[in-house]
Formats: C-alpha cells, sequence, structure tokens
C-alpha cells in the first residue's frame, strides 16, 4: 500500500487515533517550526512540525505516529508501531545511516517513533481476523509500505531491465 506522505495521525495503545490528521498541504504549526529549528539542519522539511503540532493538541498520551500507510497496516496485522524508510524520512529518519538523527529527541518523545523498515520488507501475514472479514481464504503477507510519490516512479518505470519509450 502507498499513501500521500506527509499525512499522520497519533494513536493509543489500541491503535486508535487520539489526534486529528493533518495533511501534507496542512497549514498552522509555524511555533513548532521554529522550535525545531533550534535543533534541526537548515533544510528540515515541515512534517516534523505537523508530528509536534498533533503531539501537543492530543489529550492522552499517544503511544503511535501512523503514517497513513503505518496506519492501514495496523489494521491489516493487528501490529501498530512499524513504518518505512520513506514516509519516515518525512520526518526525520536517515535511510542511509538507518537511524533517526541524533536531534530527534529533543523535538519529539521518541515513545511514539515507528520502527522503521525498508520499503517492500514482509512484516506479518494479514490478520486471520481480517481475513476472514474481508472474505479470503489465504493470508497474504503484507510488507513495509512507501509513499505516492515512489509508487508513481515505481509504476511509470520499465517493465524490463533497458526496456523504456521508444
Amino acid at each position: 500500500m502507498d499513501g500521500t506522505s506527509e499525512l499522520m495521525v497519533l494513536a493509543d495503545s489500541q491503535a486508535r487515533p487520539i489526534s486529528r490528521a493533518l495533511m501534507y498541504n496542512s497549514k498552522g504549526f509555524n511555533t513548532e517550526v521554529k522550535l525545531i529549528a533550534k535543533y534541526a539542519p537548515k533544510h528540515h522539511n515541515s512534517t516534523m512540525a505537523r508530528a509536534k503540532k498533533v503531539a501537543a493538541e492530543a489529550d492522552i498520551k499517544a503511544l503511535h505516529l501512523l503514517h497513513q500507510a503505518d496506519f492501514i497496516a495496523e489494521k491489516l496485522i493487528c501490529q501498530a508501531g512499524l513504518s518505512d524508510h520513506n514516509n519516515s524520512f518525512k520526518i526525520g529518519y536517515d535511510p542511509e545511516t538507518g537511524s533517526w538523527p541524533d536531534w530527534f529527541e529533543r523535538v519529539i518523545d521518541p515513545e511514539i517513533i515507528p520502527m522503521v523498515l525498508a520499503v517492500g520488507t514482509p512484516i506479518a501475514k494479514l490478520n486471520n481476523g481480517v481475513a476472514r472479514e474481508i472474505a479470503l481464504k489465504i493470508n497474504p503477507v503484507v510488507c513495509a509500505s512507501t509513499t505516492d510519490s515512489i509508487v508513481a516512479f515505481l509504476a511509470a518505470a520499465p517493465l524490463e531491465l533497458g526496456g523504456g519509450l521508444p
């Protein structure tokens, strides 16, 4: 599955949303951007500010920061706290080092940050109850997702090495 990067929601221990979802084009988190600028590199994007904004608005303590693809994956396998390189990159994850930056914990509660998997990594089989509910006789494997732009890129790629438009 894929989804619009930067859309996220905070969830409780049962992976139920406890915050509003902020879209990629949401506005109104200038205070958070200024706070992050104290610690982050100059050109860090505003997705982390969205995460900080929804965390500040939550009435109860969040346990999971979920991008939309993470939220859907949780509903399919009944396990929260997992994400992929590309969605996590948007909030500061460095896929080259396989880690979150040193400054990250100064800005957001590290407990809500997902474990990050490479795109396409098998996570788990579809939950048995979910499979029955949607009338599947098999339980396919659910894999780590990616962002919409990456899926569009892959969809436009040639089907064979060296292929392409004439």
